[in-house]
């Protein structure tokens, strides 16, 4: 009776430790989405305005793999959104169905070392006819050495989204 009460108080610590362990790395694991509200730029560099409605469809995003902060379809999206509409780069964000230019985004690859390559295509609504496409990546140097944060994932999508809208501006439509 006394060994096995032993060997309980020395199991029962270990157990208890593993358990934690366990809900430590389940929360660890858990992807936490990018915060659209912060990823819209507020330095765009550009004045031209086109007095045309575009239509966004934005492609790619969320790995179910990501242990990091992930970017969302969704965040991204909302952020890409909000910018246009801050920057005046086109009048107004519409359906497809009713839109002068069909604005199509692939998130083709967010790297852990705040690397971002998105594919950006504007295209003609009436015709189909590609007007401009571009691959942009953007990198944001970190100061973490070992786990990126939260900020500069962000910082990395801003400056992304931010380039991609400077380049539209510059479209003579």
């Amino acid at each position: 009776m006394i060994k096995s009460k032993l060997i309980i108080s020395i199991v029962k610590p270990f157990l208890l430790l593993l358990l934690l362990s366990a809900l430590v790395m389940i929360g660890c694991m858990s992807p936490n989405p990018l915060q659209p509200q912060v990823m819209i730029p507020v330095d765009i560099n550009g004045n031209y305005q086109h007095n045309y409605s575009v239509s966004i469809d934005v492609y790619g995003g969320y790995n179910p793999q990501c242990f990091d902060y992930c970017l969302t379809t969704d965040a991204f999206t909302e952020a890409l959104r909000s910018s246009i509409t801050k920057s005046g780069v086109f009048s107004k964000i519409v359906s497809p169905q009713e839109t002068d230019y069909l604005l199509d985004i692939v998130i083709v690859k967010k790297y852990v070392n705040t690397t971002l390559i998105t594919q950006w295509e504007l295209r003609d609504a009436k015709t189909n006819a590609i007007l401009w496409a571009e691959i942009i990546k953007t990198y944001i140097a970190s100061n973490a050495s070992y786990k990126f944060n939260q900020r500069e994932n962000e910082a990395v999508v801003r400056e992304n989204i931010k380039t991609g809208i400077e380049k539209m501006m510059a479209l003579t439509l």
